[in-house]
């Protein structure tokens, strides 16, 4: 699973930049970036959408008349890169700025057109960091369940793409239809 090397000499730095020469390509490896890069970068872009879709509908009046006026003073003032900067150090060196700024909301929850409350896709909230609210058993679960078919949907279309295969193309299983009864049928039945 893992690879441990030994090291003789401490590399200068302590940093080992050199690319292991037994190190392979791996689809395992690639498919669990990938259900990385779902849970950790596109649940939060979901999140930020979802807090712009929030502050956009007006439902939490205050909170949007607060950034709105700070942006309206700094635009005029023409200090709006100084208070993104700072909003952003802010987030970054004083946590609990978070929730103040953006105050937390079941992602599933949020619906991102309207900014208002609707019913999570799973039917009931079970979570409240994945975006179809899925039940789960240990915290989570949900979200790598989300990344795992996210995976395989870009697998499959990955897949069907490279063997020339599209759904459209194939005959119809009722018909009994053939590749080359496709041209006996009537004018109205064939793709143009």
């Amino acid at each position: 699973m893992y690879h441990v090397k030994e090291v003789t000499k401490p590399v200068p730095g302590n940093l080992d930049l050199n690319i292991a020469d037994e190190e392979e390509f791996s689809p395992d490896k690639l498919r669990a970036n990938f259900e990385r890069l779902y849970m950790t970068v596109i649940i939060g872009l979901m999140g930020s959408g979802n807090h712009i879709a929030r502050l956009r509908s007006w439902r939490e009046a205050r909170r949007t008349t607060a950034f709105c006026s700070a942006y309206a003073l700094a635009w005029i003032f023409d200090l709006i890169t100084p208070l993104l900067l700072l909003t952003i150090i802010t987030l970054i060196v004083y946590p609990k700025s978070r929730k103040v700024l953006f105050p937390p909301a079941p992602l599933a929850l949020v619906d991102s057109k309207t900014g208002g409350v609707q019913k999570p896709k799973a039917g009931v909230l079970g979570s409240t960091d994945s975006a179809t609210g899925a039940p789960e058993t240990h915290k989570g679960e949900a979200v790598e369940a989300e990344a795992s078919n996210f995976v395989n949907s870009i697998a499959s279309v990955g897949l069907a793409a490279a063997s020339g295969k599209h759904p459209m193309d194939d005959p119809s299983e009722e018909s009994g239809d053939t590749p080359n009864e496709v041209s006996s049928l009537p004018a109205s039945k064939q793709c143009p």
